[in-house]
């Protein structure tokens, strides 16, 4: 399937979906399935799974294959794709299993991992944005490292900038809309304590409150404080309090 995938679309890259198991997980991750909007993904996090995607011989020989040095080398490789033009596209199918445990190295090695992706994100936005100079210190400037704490202002910044991404994609699918909520872990709001300040922040705000005042913007912002699914008891009911 991947294979007829990037010949029909005459593509170097084609990323799968993954199911993943193990220790009480059970849950399948697909990738964003309009094509052009991966590589746009890519300036926010990683957001190809590794062990999903079939590449072409010749755009691994181009780019020059993984760098050791880099701790996030899959990340890493993918936005040395992006700055050599080469094209990405998906489907819509499971293509590989991963079983996932605390001893992992990704898990073990966490905010080593997340502060060496925020390089890669930099030159992914650079990347990206060169053509709006304008834009990139308030990018550049948001601290999305894994080991550092994401505070309501940086937030905010966020919810801005998804909204112009949004704008960009014109809403294509469902990972344009939802990537944000997809990803928060990863980008490191991790900070129980920093959320609860944040919450009654939030409420005292009237600001704040009316920029984030609809649906999508009240999940992203329980997720952002509380790691909270949405949908949950909790969630559920933080939202009755404060009537959004």
């Amino acid at each position: 399937m991947q294979l007829k995938k990037i010949k029909l679309s005459n593509s170097d890259v084609c990323i799968g979906g993954v199911e993943f198991f193990g220790e009480g997980i059970s849950r399948a991750w697909y990738p964003s399935i309009e094509d052009g909007e991966v590589e746009i993904l890519l300036a926010f996090n990683c957001a190809i799974c590794n062990s999903s995607a079939l590449v072409k011989k010749d755009a691994i020989v181009q780019v020059g294959n993984y760098d050791s040095e880099s701790l996030t080398e899959d990340y890493n490789l993918w936005v040395k794709f992006l700055k050599a033009g080469l094209k990405f596209t998906s489907i819509e199918n499971v293509v590989v299993k991963s079983r996932q445990h605390n001893n992992s190295y990704t898990r073990s090695k966490r905010n080593m991992i997340l502060d060496s992706a925020t390089i890669d994100r930099e030159n992914a936005i650079r990347f990206l944005y060169d053509k709006n100079p304008a834009v990139l210190p308030e990018l550049l400037s948001r601290g999305l490292s894994g080991s550092n704490k994401l505070k309501l202002r940086e937030f905010v910044t966020f919810c801005r900038l998804y909204e112009d991404l949004n704008a960009t994609l014109a809403g294509l699918s469902k990972e344009s809309k939802d990537f944000i909520v997809h990803n928060w872990i990863s980008i490191g709001i991790n900070n129980m304590h920093t959320g609860i300040i944040g919450f009654f922040y939030w409420i005292q705000v009237k600001t704040v409150t009316d920029f984030i005042n609809f649906p999508l913007k009240c999940k992203m912002f329980f997720c952002y404080l509380f790691k909270l699914t949405p949908g949950g008891f909790v969630y559920n009911y933080l939202k009755k309090i404060v009537g959004n």
